[in-house]
């Protein structure tokens, strides 16, 4: 006897679905959206429960988790007989759908709960879905693709994106509010251009090279101020993508923005040490609109961290490939005030600055692993010297770079090295601890930890170091650890007596420790007053009543 497993979904069969509870829209009516299923591209929420057909036991449920299960229609991320009843089910709709094996798991099955060539039942509920054709999720911007595009690049939050954009009366598009016309503007927020039209943002973010997309805007999200007329109550978007200049957050905070205007050759960069070729026109900007030039070069070799430019533009070239053209805005936080030594006369500190920057070529420094313990020795010395070069110039972030860097070559270990060179080496990674503490110790801002964080690191390689001692009495003392500060200073003198230095510091924590113990002395004079007022008024209370 056949059994009737419901309406079949498929041609000949294979997928069947019984309707226990009717579905609805996924938006109210009147909204003017006719979707009663989910679309490809879609994210599905599904509860089910699963049993085999053969003998009815159950093999999973959703129901038991708590959760229903979320996956992307079209995506081929459930198995096949899911995705054709998926699209077929409405918003809160419950069927059972039954899928014979090759529209489940087939002849291998899923073991160990799903046998080979097993038919399957499913109770579903369609919990709702997430249609990435309604940009808002409320049913006032609907997207059509017309045209995808090419790739598979799209535009990031920064990017200068250049698009065909045009506003008709309807989905006709014959009657213009807005006639086409090529507009260039910025992904980033505040744009003036876009001038808060969201909408534009939302498409043109999912969007690839030469995709074209159409949006039906009701209400508010009609809204282009500058652009269109206040009020309208429908207009549709033509937006065509067609390319964009990629812009990179060099600084992580907005100050320094690498904007590509061509893109460089294959995938390799520049490490921290490698030798580039650089062209370069240098402006600054002063008072927000005075552009000037101030110095220009071609084919100028540096060595990167080497502490040749500034800072920001250093930080830039690590980002960029061969034959790669940028255009670099630094603000004045980012630019010459953090290298005064290589300020230009005609440029001040508060100047803004803009560089159009090539990378003609550039040979990699040598990696760590490819060294011999000999060479990492040498190149160890050699980033020290410029360590300590760069410090003195008071650029103590460069400075830095060039201390983790002689620090990496023997980070974690000096055993396989021979006596002689461990103590060399031991001495050079004491040195640019130490130094690397001097230098969060002149950046100040919060950096207390990373001084206590490599005066221990030099101290591990030499416990009675004098310097680290009295680097991390000072970094306690900037905690208000003054008995810890007072430990580390007598360790210090009893290794180096009569220390002026070191006895000034234990001279000035003893003050800070006795200053603390008078404002400690007040405070719990004041708390326990307050305490025996309120004993009192207790007292007073209970013999009252």
């Amino acid at each position: 006897m056949e059994v009737d497993y419901g309406e079949p979904l498929v041609e000949g069969g294979g997928v069947w679905k019984r309707l226990h509870k009717q579905g609805t829209s996924l938006y109210e009516s009147g909204s003017g959206i006719d979707w009663s299923h989910p679309e490809d591209g879609d994210e599905v929420l599904m509860h089910y429960t699963g049993r085999l057909a053969s003998d009815n036991s159950e093999f999973d449920s959703s129901r038991k988790r708590g959760d229903p299960l979320k996956f992307e229609l079209g995506k081929k991320s459930v198995i096949s007989g899911w995705e054709i009843a998926a699209r077929t089910m409405s918003k809160g709709e419950i069927s059972t759908v039954t899928l014979s094996p090759q529209f489940a798991y087939g002849e291998a099955g899923s073991p160990p709960k799903i046998p080979p060539n097993a038919t399957l039942v499913f109770e579903m509920e369609l919990v709702g879905w997430i249609c990435h054709r309604d940009l808002f999720a409320d049913g006032s911007a609907i997207k059509t693709v017309l045209a995808e595009g090419d790739g598979w690049e799209r535009p990031s939050k920064l990017s200068q994106v250049t698009a065909e954009l045009a506003v008709y009366t309807d989905e006709n598009m014959n009657v213009s509010y807005f006639p086409p016309q090529e507009v260039t503007f910025s992904m980033k927020a505040g744009d003036p251009v876009l001038n808060g039209n969201q909408l534009i943002e939302a498409v043109v973010k999912d969007m690839k090279k030469n995709g074209h997309v159409k949006v039906v805007a009701r209400g508010s999200r009609c809204e282009w101020p500058g652009k269109l007329s206040p009020g309208l109550d429908e207009a549709v978007y033509s937006i065509k993508l067609l390319n964009w200049l990629k812009v990179e957050d060099v600084s992580k905070d907005g100050g320094v923005l690498k904007k590509v205007l061509r893109e460089g050759d294959g995938w390799e960069r520049p490490n921290e040490g490698a030798i580039c070729v650089l062209n370069a026109t240098c402006y600054f900007i002063r008072g927000g609109t005075q552009k000037q030039m101030f110095d220009s070069y071609e084919n100028r070799t540096i060595g990167l961290y080497d502490g040749d430019l500034l800072d920001a533009l250093e930080d830039t070239i690590l980002t960029m490939k061969r034959g790669e053209r940028a255009l670099v805005s630094v603000d004045s936080a980012h630019g010459f005030v953090t290298c005064k030594s290589i300020k230009p006369l005609a440029v001040e500190e508060s100047d803004a600055l803009e560089f159009e920057l090539e990378l003609v070529s550039f040979q990699r420094a040598k990696e760590t692993w490819s060294m011999s313990f000999e060479e990492k020795i040498e190149v160890l010395k050699q980033r020290k010297t410029k360590g300590n070069e760069l410090f003195k110039a008071s650029r103590p972030k460069l400075a830095m770079k060039s201390y983790e860097r002689a620090i990496g070559f023997f980070e974690y270990s000096t055993s396989e090295l021979s006596p002689e060179m461990r103590k060399e080496v031991n001495v050079l990674l004491v040195q640019c601890h130490l130094n690397m503490a001097a230098c969060y110790e002149q950046l100040g801002d919060g950096s207390v930890d990373k001084v206590l964080h490599h005066c221990g690191k030099a101290l591990d390689l030499e416990p009675s170091n004098v310097k680290a001692l009295y680097r991390q009495a000072g970094a306690l003392m900037k905690s208000e650890e003054y008995i810890k500060a007072e430990a580390c200073l007598k360790h210090a003198l009893e290794v180096s007596p009569g220390n002026a230095a070191v006895t000034a510091r234990l001279k000035q924590n003893r003050e800070k420790q006795k200053a603390q113990d008078a404002r400690d002395k007040r405070m719990f004079k004041t708390m326990f007053s307050k305490l025996q007022d309120e004993n009192g008024h207790a007292s007073d209370r209970m013999e009252t009543a």
